[in-house]
């Protein structure tokens, strides 16, 4: 296990906020979607695995993004 290997790096761990006023601010604790349970930064357990960049890339979300810069463009 590496430094690296804590639930704040986890692709299962979800940080959470919390809401003051107009603004959020994160929370020291994460959400496990395994445990289905709060975790520390610092924990973690047999179950970790890296973050995965996910990006959208469909054909659907595209003609949404060339929408967007049409309506922009026409302000």
């Amino acid at each position: 296990m590496t430094s690296n290997n804590k639930c704040g790096a986890c692709d299962c761990c979800k940080r959470l906020y919390t809401r003051s006023g107009v603004r959020y601010w994160r929370c020291k604790q994460y959400y496990c979607d395994l445990k289905n349970a709060l975790v520390r930064n610092d924990d973690c357990c047999g179950a970790w695995r890296a973050r995965e960049q996910r990006y959208d890339l469909s054909a659907r979300r595209l003609d949404e993004v060339m929408d967007d810069v049409a309506f922009l463009l026409q302000k």
